[in-house]
């Protein structure tokens, strides 16, 4: 079976324990970000060190 899990990560909503959940599981997941801004700093090295998560920014206007 594989997972595959995207978060919306613009502003704080409870996506720590997903993202927690992700990088102990090693599921594949995008953390999805408005430019210029971000939930919280608690989790973002995860990308960096963990190979299984990726970030990708939008603009609100691209939407």
């Amino acid at each position: 079976m594989e997972r595959f899990v995207s978060i919306e990560k613009s502003e704080p909503a409870g996506q720590i324990d997903e993202a927690k959940i992700c990088a102990i599981n090693r599921f594949s997941a995008i953390w999805l970000q408005k430019e210029e801004e971000g939930g919280t700093w608690m989790h973002g090295d995860y990308e960096v060190d963990l190979r299984n998560i990726k970030v990708g920014n939008y603009k609100e206007e691209n939407i």
